[in-house]
């Protein structure tokens, strides 16, 4: 579920928790969704159809979308290994610090920075600079 349209994102996010409240069907994407939000109980009262269009000052709270479409963006990319070397930097970074959310986080930070360097530079993500912070999470 990758939307540049931030409302549909947040409605796909709150639609999925809520069908997961009532016990109804999912699909795989929201069954996603819904194992990530299951990992920030500090959310769960955040997913409400009133915040869809709510500001975030991201220097002083948490955006609990962005948050969580960023771990999205993760299980993506480890589950096609891309970039190319992903899969096995995180595994490695798990088994180092014995718990892959935190895993999650630590990549999540480096992720970050190159979408932050990609957007200033006005380029592409640059994959090898990626790539090369999530090496330097091992050391």
């Amino acid at each position: 579920m990758f939307t540049e349209n931030r409302v549909e994102l947040r409605n796909f996010y709150i639609n999925a928790w809520s069908k997961h409240k009532e016990n109804l069907i999912l699909s795989p994407q929201e069954t996603l969704a819904v194992d990530i939000i299951n990992s920030h109980p500090e959310y769960h009262s955040l997913l409400l159809e009133d915040l869809v269009d709510k500001d975030y000052d991201l220097g002083n709270e948490d955006n609990p979308f962005l948050h969580l479409s960023l771990h999205l963006a993760i299980r993506e990319q480890l589950s096609i290994n891309s970039p190319v070397g992903i899969m096995e930097i995180y595994s490695k970074l798990a088994k180092k610090l014995h718990d892959k959310h935190v895993a999650e986080h630590q990549v999540m930070q480096c992720l970050m920075e190159v979408i932050y360097d990609s957007q200033k530079s006005g380029k592409p993500l640059d994959e090898r600079q990626y790539l090369n912070l999530l090496q330097g999470l091992l050391q």
